[in-house]
């Protein structure tokens, strides 16, 4: 029996789909959102699902797939729409794909870095409003310091840009040491407090855990310089909302740029309950958690993600990255067929 094979969202590649048919894959492609009720029952007969969109695979959900085996959710954060701990218990193996984006979210950090030091959304929204300003003098990135904050892929990534691309002093600070790009950029490892005390821009890479929510907070934003910029494409929660408010209030520091929101989707400006989005653009910009989304990047993900499938289903070798690596040795708990 052909195996059957359960996508959703509105991102995932035709050439990926055409590589699945003919192999054979039964496929029932979901461009337009699913609820929980409609998610159960288009995915109660599936042996797989590659979970595109912003769906949210529930405890629920999972226990109406009887048959599931993987679930391969396109990008990373695979908590925001599984239930990780159900799928283990229900010994479906849940995947996804890091490595895919790593590029495209290293370069929004450094468009967000640009984009604040010219003050280009401030001089967009003045030009736009019939205030011409040709005096307004801004700072360049060339020879200044960096502080990187988790020196991941991405973070890498970050580094390599702003030492090649800008001559960027960088440091940066991480739970381990990180030789081979400390070679190529000279990059010098430090604490999280002289990080802050001396970079000029500070780049968030490192996951939101327990240890790392609010990890900017008040004290940190004291020892930043007052033309220091923060620059935020990895989680809204690493920073506190409220500091980063009164920062930007009592220009502690320059400015701030995010993307993905303490809320999302975000609400009106006047809805806001931090206060943030009432900010001028010269302080505080924010883009809608998209830093991944390029068109090479959507493209590897579908491919990562359909060849986890096809290991998994065809025995082709094992599932890459793993979320719930324990689900493969769990044995199935009852669930409704």
């Amino acid at each position: 029996m052909a195996p059957r094979l359960l996508i959703t969202g509105e991102t995932f590649q035709e050439n990926v789909l055409k590589t699945l048919k003919a192999r054979g894959y039964q496929i029932d492609l979901h461009r337009a959102h699913l609820d929980e009720e409609a998610l159960c029952a288009a995915v109660r007969d599936k042996d797989a699902y590659i979970l595109g969109g912003v769906e949210f695979a529930s405890a629920r959900v999972l226990r109406c797939a009887s048959r599931l085996k993987i679930l391969a959710v396109l990008g990373v954060g695979s908590a925001r729409f599984v239930d990780i701990a159900a799928a283990t218990d229900c010994g479906i193996l849940v995947t996804n794909t890091p490595q895919a984006n790593s590029r495209a979210t290293a370069e929004m950090a450094i468009a967000l870095m640009l984009s604040m030091a010219r003050k280009v959304p401030f001089i967009n929204q003045l030009t736009k409003t019939g205030r011409w300003r040709n005096d307004l003098v801004t700072r360049t990135l060339f020879h200044s310091t960096l502080g990187i904050i988790g020196m991941g892929a991405i973070g890498s990534l970050v580094a390599d840009i702003a030492r090649h691309g800008f001559d960027m002093n960088i440091l940066y600070a991480n739970p381990t040491a990180k030789p081979p790009v400390e070679q190529r950029t000279g990059a010098k490892r430090v604490s999280l407090e002289e990080l802050v005390r001396v970079s000029d821009v500070i780049s968030l890479h490192c996951p939101l855990t327990p240890e790392t929510t609010n990890l900017i907070d008040d004290s940190q934003f004291r020892l930043m310089h007052p033309h220091a910029l923060l620059i935020n494409t990895a989680r809204p929660h690493l920073v506190d909302p409220a500091a980063l408010a009164a920062a930007l209030n009592t220009r502690r520091i320059a400015g701030c740029a995010m993307d993905g929101y303490y809320i999302e989707p975000a609400p009106s400006p006047q809805a806001d309950p931090y206060g943030l989005l009432l900010l001028s653009d010269e302080v505080f910009a924010v883009t809608s958690h998209l830093a991944y989304l390029t068109e090479d990047s959507i493209q590897k993900m579908c491919e990562l993600a359909a060849w986890s499938v096809i290991n998994v289903l065809e025995g082709q070798g094992r599932a890459m990255p793993m979320v719930n690596p324990e689900a493969l040795h769990r044995k199935s708990v009852d669930k409704p067929g």
